[in-house]
């Protein structure tokens, strides 16, 4: 119980790093990015 409860936790807290990081990231690549 107490393992499933904390991968839980650990899933939501890596969507929520992805959801932070993907925007960054596009960002970058679109302004590293020679028009």
């Amino acid at each position: 119980m107490k393992t499933r409860f904390n991968l839980t936790k650990t899933l939501a807290f890596l969507a929520l790093v992805a959801m932070f990081f993907a925007p960054a990231t596009l960002i970058a690549a679109t302004m590293t990015k020679p028009m």
